[in-house]
Parts: C-alpha cells; sequence; structure tokens
C-alpha cells in the first residue's frame, strides 16, 4: 500500500479506506496460510500490521523505495507468493491479485519513464 499511495508506514492509517485494503489482505493471507497448515499462532493478525505500521510511522517501504527509484520491487515474494499459494489451493485472493497486478503495473509504468 505504502508503493501504490506514496505514503509512509504510519501515514496508511490515516486512511480507512487504505486500512480497509489492508485488512482484506492480510485476511486472505491468513486463509491461505491456514490451507497450506502454517500456524501463525493466536491474536489478531490484522491489528498486528497495523501496529507495525504505526511503530515504523515514519520510515518509508523498502518497496515505495523501489518504486520511487525505477526498481524492480519484492511484489512477487510478498503478495505475490501469497497469489500463487492460493492458485495452486484454488482459493481466491482478490485483493492481493489487485495489489499485486497494480505494483507490477506501476514498476512498468516507472521503469519506461527512464527510457
Amino acid at each position: 500500500m505504502t508503493a501504490l499511495n506514496g505514503l509512509r508506514n504510519g501515514e496508511l492509517l490515516d486512511h480507512p479506506e487504505i486500512m480497509e485494503i489492508m485488512r482484506g489482505a492480510v485476511e486472505e493471507a491468513l486463509r491461505v496460510a491456514e490451507a497450506l497448515g502454517v500456524d501463525l499462532g493466536e491474536g489478531d493478525h490484522v491489528e498486528r500490521v497495523y501496529d507495525v505500521a504505526k511503530a515504523t510511522a515514519s520510515n518509508r517501504s523498502s518497496m515505495l523505495q523501489d518504486v520511487e527509484r525505477g526498481r524492480r520491487t519484492e511484489i512477487d515474494a510478498l503478495n505475490g507468493a501469497i497469489v500463487d499459494s492460493a492458485r495452486r489451493l484454488g482459493l481466491d485472493v482478490p485483493v492481493n491479485e489487485t495489489l499485486t497486478a497494480a505494483v507490477r503495473g506501476l514498476e512498468i509504468a516507472r521503469s519506461r519513464q527512464d527510457d
């Protein structure tokens, strides 16, 4: 979300619509992890993501920095991996699919600016 919106980590929490997208991405990831038999422990994992954003509020994520510099991001290893696993499992993960495609598109657009 930081890469797509050009926001620092903590700024994501200033926008309820962004927080809702974050929630959807995390909930999808949790379903995939569960289907894979990965034990992520107890607790509210969505709140944990919000807490990390708050604790690192002034940080510019590495993905945002990559986008700003016209470099390839780690989207395939993060949200892309969730999408790939979900496809193998027959699960729908529309939020992660959209985020992955949007960041890939941004990578392409930014790389063309250098041409």
